[in-house]
């Protein structure tokens, strides 16, 4: 398995973030007006040290290369997160929404300033790079519905989503809290 994620090492543990994360009744309602461009133009700069002068997606790329890359551009080899293997080629890869676009707007996002959204599609924490059948498999699908491909993933997913969640005041539905404490076994 590989090493933690970008801003993994200082996450709390899982149970510490769902007992803060509210639990929203009943499943997600889908609420009308999503548009991708709601978040944002594009990739903005981002917020990692060393590598602002980079969009995110550049950094998410830079922070996942191995060795991890000091520039814009990544390392020959990437670690996809969500399968737990490294990729050779950079074609086949697409920064993911650990917490979707979508599933945030749904949740509450609708209600935030472009400001606030644009900061929610770029934020480290909420970028990982995986691979385009990955990502597309998982859509804007929250943890009761999908989890990674590796089993070895699927708590390591879960608290990041959480920490998503608790960092932007969103809530998660019933289900997918459930899918959380199960995928950590609590």
């Amino acid at each position: 398995m590989f090493p933690p994620g970008p801003t993994d090492a200082t996450l709390p543990e899982p149970r510490t973030l769902l007992t803060a994360v509210p639990v929203a009744p009943g499943e997600r309602h889908r609420v009308v007006g999503y548009e991708r461009e709601a978040f944002g133009d594009g990739w903005g700069r981002a917020r990692v040290t060393g590598l602002e002068h980079c969009t995110s997606r550049e950094a998410a790329l830079a922070v996942q290369s191995r060795p991890r890359a000091t520039s814009c551009e990544p390392a020959a080899v990437i670690e996809d997160l969500y399968a737990d293997t490294r990729v050779f080629s950079t074609e086949r890869l697409e920064a993911d929404h650990v917490f979707p676009l979508a599933a945030a707007w749904d949740m509450g996002a609708w209600a935030w300033d472009d400001a606030r959204r644009a900061e929610f599609a770029n934020d480290p924490l909420n970028l990982v790079i995986t691979t385009r059948a990955a990502n597309q498999d998982k859509s804007d699908q929250l943890p009761s519905r999908w989890m990674p491909p590796a089993r070895t993933r699927h708590c390591w997913y879960a608290q990041r989503l959480a920490a998503v969640a608790y960092a932007y005041s969103l809530p998660l539905p019933a289900a997918d809290h459930r899918a959380v404490r199960r995928a950590c076994r609590l």
